[in-house]
């Protein structure tokens, strides 16, 4: 089952919309008329029912006309989904849409567009009369697709036939067309068809043109007139009108479309004018079962597109013709010649029919029809009416049939709305409004007497308000009486005598023996002709507001010329000039406000101010200053006394931002001031005294009086001279890296020999030369390269331009570390340390006469930087086991030797004494066994007395034996008495045995 709106579930919920354009009339026929509809659907069934989504693009139906029946009107209409397609084809013929209709269906927040299209085919079915007429290129296959889903889809066109018979009853023929619709959630519509009129129910009909009818959507589908539901059983049953059928062919296969009509006899009163048509649609079904009902809102989309109304008419439809107005020169009376027609209706109209005239609202002439004016026929009549004083003669006169003066209707008429017409009228009443005016002129300056004149000035003079007039100028009473050989252009007229005479003529338009005539005279007063001004100038210095104070009198002489009866003025502008306001008052004291500024003058005839001659020059303030120029130039000279100067960079700096000024030096005041004897070539100026004074003068290019001079020195330094230095080396350290610290100034000296003068340091000449790069630190200056060379820039403190170069070579010459390979082997007194004297090493040093020991160091860098110097070298006792010494041996004009050696310690035999008397007097008062201590750290000490008892042990951790015991339970700390104990003495060296023996312990 199709459904085109939203289900509910026990609820109803809106989510559709429309938008569409009011059904109205579009067309009426009064006479023996009646009508026909012939179309075709593009759909091949029911929506998308069929199984796919597709519309053919063309469709065929048959008209078919009885001999009698002539057709006088076929208005055709295509319709679809979508946006449209607005030029198709009918039997061969290329139509293209005149009106065109749109709908609008929002569903879910999308909006579905629905179209149609009209087009009046009336001469196509007229020439081609009965037979197949087939409506192609219809192209709507891609727009339908999302149409599909909530099968809306479709497309078909109609032909609404209107023709004549002279069997049928007088009828009222409306058309009404527009799109408008009802869909579920706006279920209902209302359309009024006003216009009609009803004389007699029999045999009325209305017929329908609609889109989108279901036949399966019957829901709530109601079509009401005045209040009542028409319906055709069987074809357009109660409650699905719109089903897809064609009233006229019987046929129930129109899928989604339908051409229908119905009888509404009993549904309209005679004495109708207008008729409501109410459509509604949609109602809550269960589409579920009874025990499960699921309750959902459905009803059918219904879209009308045109409806005819076909009712029964006898009345007139009268409306007024003006013919023609007949007018009689300088007379209010005029002659209307009118028609009162009868066409487009169903009645004769009676006569005696009222007739009024209103001009301006007032009435201004009656009458009536004589005769019965049959249907489409027309009587012709004539009044003769005069214009009230109080209108004008241009006016709109408005004729009025079958109203009487309160508006009210007297015969009733198939329509009221074309009783009445306008007609523009034009009365020959007219004068001249005012007494034309003289024209005066100023005089041509290069022809004398002569001016030219615009003599249209009278124009609005003479013709004021009035309208229909024309007016003409001429050069002789004659011409203008006769209306011949007007003056081509009188808005630039040259007169030819001074004064002389225009003769001017006024015509009513349209009648050329309708006219008056009048003259007036043109004059032509004298224009002085101003002379030439001079342009003004003044300076300002050091400032640059460009305001000033001029006298402008200085050019009366100038523009006046000697001529008399002429008055001079002076203005700012040309608009205060042309509207004589605000001329400059104090002349002699004028500060201008704009640099440059134009001043205009006016010279004119002192009687007729009109006539002037317009004059200016430039008012000018020359601005001009001199920058802070360069005070002082100065050059470098190995004698201090002549150099070759460029005094232009004080150029640029004098001018700034200036512009059209000039620059020149002098070497004196004088000369600056008389702007004589410059200096040729200032940028290559060799100086006549030292220090010398030049004077830089700059000059206004548009006044050579405007100028200011400042001056400036010029002075010339001596050069300083660079001594040559000599080399600096030095001894590497140890290490031999070719890296040293240097002095860079140990030459200072020799280089200034007593100069005052800046001296720097520097890697290479380019450096010294731009004096960049200068090194920072030349008292402690670590060399990049070996040999390196040094620059030296020797500049004057005052000039430091001024300057020499030298340079010197840093050297750093290699040093012997010589080893001796020899040892001093010491016993150890202790942890493998003892005291040396490392001066023992000296018997295998071989050295020159030339060469001392400087000292002794226990490492090499200490050696090369002579740090940390071993102070008593006789008495040193060593750091480790074995360890290096370094002796630093120097040699006159040589470098330094380092010689190295090695210092180490052995374990010597321990000396046991055979006896002690730990009496506590100092002396002998412990077993000590020299020797042993600290240097045999693993020795075991073990004594027994003459029993054979172990009463001792002792290691290096234990003191040495005091005579008690440290053995046995009962013994601890006992001393022991007088006698001879036996020791054992393991020293656990591998290079000595264990010692045994006897010691005696006296007390």
């Amino acid at each position: 089952m199709k459904i085109k709106l939203l289900n509910l579930l026990f609820f109803l919920f809106s989510v559709h919309s429309l938008s569409a354009q009011d059904i109205e009339l579009y067309s009426q026929f009064n006479g023996r008329y009646d009508y026909t509809a012939i179309g075709a659907t593009l759909n091949s069934c029911e929506n998308n029912l069929c199984g796919v989504c597709e519309i053919d693009t063309s469709a065929a139906a048959t008209l078919t006309l009885e001999p009698s029946q002539n057709v006088v009107a076929a208005y055709l209409y295509w319709a679809g989904s979508g946006e449209g397609d607005f030029e198709v084809n009918l039997n061969g013929f290329d139509i293209t849409a005149e009106r065109t209709f749109n709908h609008t269906l929002e569903t879910n927040g999308t909006d579905l567009l629905f179209f149609s299209a009209f087009a009046d085919v009336t001469s196509i079915l007229q020439n081609t009369g009965n037979g197949d007429y087939t409506l192609s290129e219809l192209d709507l296959q891609e727009a339908i697709v999302p149409y599909c889903n909530n099968a809306t889809n479709f497309g078909g066109w109609s032909i609404t036939v209107v023709y004549e018979d002279a069997s049928l009853p007088l009828n009222q023929l409306s058309i009404f067309d527009g799109l408008q619709g009802v869909s579920v959630d706006e279920p209902d519509l209302t359309i009024q068809l006003n216009n009609l009129s009803v004389i007699d129910n029999e045999g009325a009909k209305i017929g329908f043109l609609a889109w989108e009818g279901d036949s399966d959507l019957g829901i709530g589908e109601n079509l009401l007139v005045n209040g009542n539901e028409i319906f055709n059983e069987p074809l357009n049953p109660e409650g699905n009108v719109f089903n897809g059928t064609n009233s006229f062919t019987n046929s129930d296969e129109l899928y989604n479309m339908d051409l229908d009509f119905f009888n509404i006899e009993n549904n309209i009163d005679v004495g109708d004018t207008s008729a409501t048509i109410q459509l509604h649609t949609g109602g809550v079904v269960n589409v579920g079962t009874p025990e499960n009902p699921v309750f959902q809102l459905r009803g059918d989309l219904i879209l009308i597109n045109n409806v005819v109304t076909v009712l029964n008419s006898i009345l007139p439809d009268p409306s007024p013709q003006i013919d023609t107005i007949n007018t009689t020169c300088f007379s209010s009376e005029f002659q209307l010649d009118y028609t009162v027609n009868n066409f487009n209706c169903t009645g004769a109209l009676p006569p005696n029919t009222p007739i009024l005239f209103y001009i301006e609202d007032e009435l201004v002439g009656q009458t009536s029809t004589q005769n019965s004016i049959p249907i489409d026929g027309s009587e012709a009549g004539q009044i003769n009416i005069t214009l009230p004083n109080n209108v004008s003669a241009t006016n709109t006169i408005t004729m009025i049939v079958n109203e009487d003066v309160d508006g009210n209707i007297i015969v009733p008429e198939i329509n009221n709305d074309n009783n009445s017409i306008e007609f523009s009228i034009a009365i020959p009443i007219f004068d001249f409004e005012n007494a034309v005016i003289n024209l005066e002129a100023c005089e041509n300056t290069s022809n004398p007497n002569v001016a030219i004149f615009d003599l249209t000035e009278n124009t609005p003079i003479a013709i004021g308000q009035q309208q229909n007039i024309n007016i003409d100028y001429f050069l002789t009473e004659s011409q203008a009486e006769n209306n011949q050989t007007p003056i081509d252009d009188p808005t630039n007229f040259e007169n030819s005598s001074n004064p002389q005479e225009i003769f001017v003529r006024i015509t009513f338009e349209g009648d050329e023996d309708c006219y008056l005539t009048d003259s007036f005279f043109l004059n032509v007063n004298r224009t002085p002709i101003s002379g030439v001004p001079n342009n003004l100038t003044a300076c300002e210095y050091q400032d640059d507001s460009g305001i000033s104070i001029f006298d402008l009198s200085v050019n009366d002489d100038l523009m006046t010329n000697a001529q008399n009866n002429t008055s001079l003025d002076y203005y700012t502008n040309l608009e205060d000039l042309a509207n004589s306001i605000d001329e400059i008052e104090d002349i002699q004291n004028f500060e201008n406000t704009t640099n440059p500024q134009t001043i205009y003058t006016k010279l004119f005839n002192s009687d007729h101010p009109e006539c002037y001659t317009i004059s200016s020059f430039e008012l000018e303030v020359t601005s001009l200053s001199m920058g802070n120029i360069i005070e002082e130039f100065k050059a470098c000279d190995p004698n201090g006394l002549q150099a070759t100067f460029d005094l232009t960079p004080n150029t640029s700096i004098a001018i700034g931002t200036q512009t059209n000024v000039e620059v020149n030096y002098f070497k004196t005041f004088s000369q600056a001031d008389n702007n004589s004897d410059f200096i040729i070539n200032p940028s290559s100026y060799p100086n006549q005294n030292n220090p010398q004074e030049i004077f830089i003068r700059i000059s206004s290019s548009n006044n050579e009086d405007c100028y200011i001079i400042d001056s400036f020195l010029i002075s010339v330094v001596d050069t300083p001279e660079a001594y040559q230095p000599a080399d600096i080396t030095l001894c590497d350290d140890s290490t031999n890296d070719e890296i040293a610290l240097f002095n860079l100034t140990d030459n200072e000296s020799t280089i200034l020999n007593g100069q005052d003068a800046t001296i720097n340091y520097y890697t290479s000449q380019e450096d010294a030369d731009l004096d960049q790069n200068q090194i920072t630190t030349p008292t402690n200056y670590t060399n990049i390269s070996n040999p390196q060379e040094i620059f030296v820039r020797l500049s004057n403190e005052e000039l430091p331009e001024c300057y020499t170069t030298t340079s010197f070579t840093l050297n750093i010459n290699s040093i012997d570390n010589i080893p001796l390979n020899e040892t001093l082997l010491y016993c150890d007194e202790g942890f493998n340390l003892a005291t040396f004297d490392l001066t023992e090493i000296e018997e295998f040093l071989s050295l020159s006469n030339t060469e001392i020991i400087e000292n002794y160091y226990t490492s090499s860098a200490d050696a090369s930087f002579l740090m940390n110097p071993i102070t008593t070298p006789s008495s040193y006792g060593s750091i480790s086991d074995p360890q290096q010494i370094f002796i630093r041996v120097e040699e006159q004009d040589d470098c330094y030797k380092i010689y190295d050696f090695n210092i180490a310690v052995e374990n010597c035999p321990p000396f046991i004494p055979e006896g002690f008397s730990p009496n506590n007097d100092g002396i002998n008062d412990t077993f000590e066994i020299s020797g042993l201590y600290n240097i045999f750290e693993n020795f075991e000490l073990k004594i027994f007395n003459r029993y054979g008892t172990l009463i001792y042990q002792g290691n290096n951790d234990i003191p040495e034996w005091d005579g008690t015991s440290n053995e046995g339970l009962n013994n601890q700390g006992k001393e022991l008495p007088t006698g001879t104990y036996y020791y054992i003495l393991n020293l656990n060296d591998p290079n000595y045995d264990i010692y045994r023996g006897w010691v005696y312990l006296n007390r």
